[in-house]
């Protein structure tokens, strides 16, 4: 049972590397999602708008395994995310969606407490994008194997996504040269014997 598990981590692995490979041959990511239809690739790979898929035929005689996996990649525009699929003969055994809107939460162990699988995990939520601003929620949580102890609330934040105005610029560097020069008079020289 280990044995087939591994090779399906690694076919899932091979896979993925496959469907990298897809989208690195590609010159860039708007002749990718761009206007056409469908595009087959130079590896056997096929990308319809914003859709990429390769399949690859897996031999293995050492592991008895004889199986085609194919590996699906899609863009969605509207969640700024991705959707992966793997299937193994047509069976699907890997399918996740990550959004910019929505992200999966990003954890590190803590040292201390592997023994317990203890993780420290930032999570942003409310998650929202326009042409002015950038917002958010953030919290974080302490997981001890896999299940939540401890959740903190951060806050919310907004960023602003428009360039900072040329005179606003100015206006601005002036007071911190005028600060600067305020606290050169303050602050003592030292000479050392």
């Amino acid at each position: 049972m280990d044995s087939t598990r591994f090779v399906i981590i690694i076919s899932i692995i091979l896979m993925l590397i496959s469907v990298s490979t897809c989208l690195q041959d590609e010159s860039s990511l708007q002749e990718l999602i761009g206007d056409r239809e469908s595009d087959s690739l130079k590896n056997g790979c096929v990308c319809i708008k914003n859709n990429c898929g390769c399949c690859e035929r897996m031999v293995l005689e050492t592991f008895d395994i004889n199986a085609t996996v194919c590996g699906n990649v899609s863009y969605l525009s509207n969640d700024y995310g991705i959707s992966v699929t793997i299937t193994w003969n047509d069976y699907v055994v890997y399918n996740e969606t990550v959004s910019v809107r929505n992200p999966p939460p990003i954890c590190v162990g803590i040292p201390e407490l592997e023994k317990l699988s203890a993780d420290v995990c930032l999570q942003l939520y409310d998650l929202s994008f326009t042409k002015k601003l950038y917002h958010g929620c953030a919290k974080i949580a302490v997981e001890i194997y896999h299940v939540i102890h401890k959740s903190v609330n951060v806050g919310c934040f907004d960023i602003p996504l428009h360039p900072p105005k040329i005179e606003n610029f100015f206006r601005w560097n002036h007071v911190i040269d005028r600060e600067e020069y305020k606290y050169k008079e303050k602050i003592p020289s030292v000479i050392m014997i």
